[in-house]
């Protein structure tokens, strides 16, 4: 990708469906399994008497999608900083060079 302004937008795109996809998953790790951490029994369930559902320590599995997305939401915010950074260091650089174009 030559043109910044293309990059910037993958980027950015990247940067807030990885976002948003990680925070669902960081939820329903949390309603699937941190929630109900302290109840489960030596089987590994966990009975909820108020939404009649039971509860299994294979909720663990909504974790690896959070993490997976949460990495790609750091990397894309780094890149997507360091391709801003760098078109504001290009463009101060042209209007301060002291020629006159």
């Amino acid at each position: 990708m030559d043109n910044p302004n293309v990059r910037l937008l993958a980027l950015s795109t990247t940067f807030i469906l990885s976002s948003f996809l990680s925070l669902c998953f960081v939820y329903a790790f949390y309603e699937r399994f941190l929630r109900w951490f302290g109840c489960f029994n030596d089987q590994g369930r966990c009975y909820d008497p108020v939404t009649q559902t039971v509860y299994t320590t294979g909720g663990w599995c909504w974790s690896v999608p959070a993490i997976a997305f949460g990495s790609v939401v750091l990397v894309s915010g780094y890149l997507l900083l360091q391709t801003l950074s760098r078109k504001d260091s290009f463009s101060t650089y042209h209007h301060s060079n002291g020629f006159d174009d």
